[in-house]
């Protein structure tokens, strides 16, 4: 609380001293002041009374308005009044607690933008600048280069730009770059601005075809060189014609420039044509250079000579030279740039001026195809030999066809629909027409008319059709009319049939949903797999795995509530139930006990789930979320390095998991066989999944589940392993070990000895006792040789 001379008040931060305790009114500082000494009901607490060291950069100090803290400009740091050792001239020390304190800033920087080609004086007016001693002075720092010292005048300062040479390298693909420019105290930044560098000659380089426009139009003061091919931020040419920007005279309408084509932009490939041009302003060109038409495809250049005729209206006409352009097309048309050049000069053409060549033939494999082109490109279906083709209209030699043969149909899918109809049937083929009109009306599917559907229509390769209602078993070939042609009809012959289901497998799971279903039936297999959708009510169950004619498994959706719903089958729009197929969604399994909480790595210790409803549960499974160690090794390193939250989410990805499966033993009991984990990893969690509900072990009763490493057990003859151990009849045998009993007890213990049980008798943490038969008993393999003693528990053996 900031108390002021008038004895008013005002709140500016809160600090946490003691949860639980009521602090005392008596408050003590300590000698330095810099701390406050604050009791409570059982203990006493040194708070700071300030965090300004806490605050790296102005906005943030002045931001939180602590009544002992300020900017202190020129050494760049949050800190105390007395601690700022020009506190008491202006604008040294700026007040966090007093609302109208900016921080000192950059309201403006003229030049903002300046050619890189040049050097000049660069004037900053800066609001908040603090006043310097005599002695004192500052700096501009224009991105990373050296310092250029400030000439300081009230609130403005005056500092010399970079030359030319210094400056950085320009970014790929710009004509500009913004460099920070920061006002500099010594090494501390008092404040900062964005100054912009631009280059006339990479507007140029960056649109050749179009050179002059892009520099006179663009946002920088650039001017346009037309004899030089220069743009320059200069007012004047090394030829001395020059074209303004459009910020100071008429700018892209001075522009030399191909402004359009008179032929046709349409080209055929193989015939000779004639491209004719027409250019505007191109007076300024007085020497004896020739003009030539230049067209480029994929980067070759066919140069052109170019005859000129120029018009009344000061418009020059240029005709190039014919041409028989050849080369290999992959489809039907390619869009070819063309402009003039005169001498090493390129004119600027019009924005969008192109050239389209065109090949009938590519990718107009039937006559469909050839006769959906477009009139304008005149291509025809030419019946010439080796074999009919297209071709544009001048090349053929014979007379073009006019109506096309009849379809050809190569595939249909699929060969089998519901008697309702309401699936898709995909036909493909050639000769399918030359528009989606060509095939309304034309479609039949085993003798019913098939509703062809605009959306699915390629031009002469395919026809989607929706499958009508048959009204019985129907099997036959699919037909495709287009106009006045005889029918195309297909090899595969489509059957109508009518599916069937009969079971369900199993009938009842949680309604939190994950249930596998199978269901059963016959001719399931109508349609396609895309067109077979179930449900179980309103939710739906999402197909898995191969459909066959007979059977098809779908995993269960979650719902709201518990509730016996129809199961039902659609075969696109054809639905299907049963009399007897109902699925009951029944209350999600809970689980209020699991023990033992505690296994070795090795596994296989059983664990007792207990509960409710879990016998609703299909696939009960025990699952372990392990991490690699040396992750955990160099994630303690980076920590210590405030690794981001970012890093710490890909490590994340290390992180894998081993499972074991469950058995289900009545509606309040599981058993789980814990899954092995190496001691190379790190145990993250442990859960049960219970279908689509999970159960983490330490959200069952608080308590965390805790993997060991594997015990140890020793020789019996420790002191030479290899004798024999020798027994007194009537007594135990011990067997020493390490960490027995961790994570098993002495019912989940076994030892043989040889070919017989030996009744473990005590078990701790360092000794194993069990009494062995009165007898000698064999060996394993019935051999001779003296019997050995092993001990198992679940899957870890230990040999003596």
């Amino acid at each position: 609380v900031l108390v002021r001379s008038d004895w008013s008040g005002d709140l500016y931060g809160s600090v946490l001293v003691d949860r639980s305790g009521a602090i005392s009114a008596d408050l003590l500082l300590d000698q330095s002041q810099q701390h406050v000494y604050v009791l409570t009901n059982d203990r006493v607490s040194k708070v700071p009374v300030s965090s300004c060291e806490r605050q790296t950069d102005c906005q943030s100090c002045l931001s939180i308005r602590d009544a002992y803290c300020g900017w202190c400009v020129l050494e760049g740091r949050c800190s105390r009044k007395h601690e700022c050792e020009h506190h008491l001239l202006a604008n040294h020390w700026l007040w966090s607690f007093e609302l109208t304190n900016q921080c000192v800033t950059v309201q403006s920087l003229q030049p903002a933008n300046q050619s890189r080609e040049e050097q000049t004086q660069v004037t900053l007016s800066v609001l908040q600048l603090p006043v310097l001693r005599a002695t004192e002075s500052l700096s501009c720092v224009f991105g990373n280069l050296p310092p250029q010292p400030a000439i300081v005048m009230g609130t403005n300062l005056t500092c010399q730009s970079p030359a030319p040479k210094l400056l950085p390298p320009m970014p790929s693909g710009s004509d500009h770059m913004i460099l920070l420019v920061s006002v500099m105290f010594g090494d501390v930044t008092i404040t900062s601005g964005n100054m912009t560098f631009y280059d006339c000659g990479a507007i140029s380089r960056l649109n050749q075809s179009s050179q002059c426009l892009a520099c006179v139009s663009s946002f920088w003061r650039c001017n346009w060189c037309p004899l030089d091919q220069l743009c320059t931020h200069n007012h004047s040419c090394p030829s001395k014609n020059l074209i303004l920007n459009q910020k100071d005279s008429s700018g892209p309408s001075s522009c030399p420039l191909v402004v359009s084509l008179r032929s046709s932009a349409l080209v055929p490939m193989g015939l000779n044509t004639t491209i004719v041009l027409e250019g505007r302003n191109l007076d300024v060109y007085m020497d004896e250079a020739q003009y030539v038409c230049v067209v480029e495809i994929e980067e070759v250049q066919f140069n052109l000579t170019a005859a000129v005729e120029k018009t009344e209206d000061n418009t020059n006409i240029f005709t190039c030279s014919s041409h028989q352009f050849q080369y290999g097309l992959s489809q039907l048309q390619y869009s070819a740039a063309v402009y003039l050049c005169r001498g090493q000069r390129r004119i600027d053409a019009s924005p969008g001026l192109r050239l389209h060549l065109y090949d009938c033939s590519a990718g107009q494999s039937d006559c469909s195809q050839c006769r959906a082109v477009p009139e304008e490109y005149g291509c025809v279906w030419c019946p010439g030999s080796p074999a009919p083709s297209c071709v544009y209209s001048q090349s053929c030699s014979s007379l073009p066809t006019d109506t096309c043969p009849p379809p050809q149909i190569t595939q249909v899918l699929p060969v089998s629909g519901p008697l309702e109809g309401g699936v898709l049937i995909t036909i493909t083929g050639s000769n399918l027409g030359t528009r989606y009109q060509d095939v309304v009306g034309g479609v039949k599917v085993a003798d019913v008319p098939c509703v062809a559907q605009p959306e699915g229509y390629r031009i002469s390769t395919r026809v989607v059709c929706e499958l009508q209602r048959s009204g019985k078993n129907r099997v036959g070939p699919v037909e495709v009319t287009v106009r006045t042609t005889p029918p195309g009809r297909s090899t595969q012959m489509f059957t109508y049939q009518d599916p069937q289901l009969t079971s369900l497998v199993p009938d009842k799971g949680p309604i939190s949903g994950g249930t596998k279903l199978t269901i059963k039936g016959r001719q399931l297999l109508t349609g396609q797999t895309s067109d077979l959708t179930a449900f179980l009510g309103q939710q739906p169950c999402y197909i898995l795995n191969e459909v066959t004619d007979s059977r098809f498994v779908c995993k269960t959706s979650s719902t709201n509530r518990t509730s016996a719903v129809p199961v039902q089958v659609f075969f696109g729009k054809a639905e299907r139930t049963g009399p007897d197929l109902t699925f009951h969604y029944l209350d999600d399994p809970v689980i209020s006990k699991a023990t033992p909480a505690e296994s070795f790595y090795a596994g296989g210790r059983v664990i007792k789930v207990t509960g409710r409803n879990l016998d609703v549960v299909q696939e009960p499974a025990i699952f372990v979320w392990v991490e690699p160690l040396e992750v955990q090794r160099v994630k303690r390193r980076r920590r210590l390095a405030l690794l981001t939250a970012k890093q710490r989410l890909v490590f994340n990805g290390t992180m894998t998991t081993v499972s074991e499966r469950c058995s289900v033993r009545s509606s309040s009991e599981i058993t789980c066989w814990t899954p092995a984990v190496s001691p190379e990893v790190r145990v993250k969690g442990v859960w049960f999944q219970l279908d689509n509900v999970r159960v983490h072990y330490d959200s069952i009763e608080g308590k965390s589940f805790t993997y060991y490493p594997n015990p140890q057990l020793f020789s019996l003859n420790r002191e030479a392993p290899d004798a024999p151990y020798r027994f007194k009849p009537g007594g135990v045998i011990a067997v020493e070990g390490q960490d027995l009993t961790r994570a098993m007890s002495k019912d989940e213990v076994h030892a043989r000895l040889g070919e017989q049980d030996c009744e473990v008798k005590t078990l701790d943490r360092t000794h194993l006792y069990c009494e062995p038969p009165e007898i000698q008993p064999l060996s394993v393999d019935g051999s001779s040789e003296l019997p050995s003693l092993k001990v198992t528990s679940t899957k870890i053996d230990e040999k003596n």
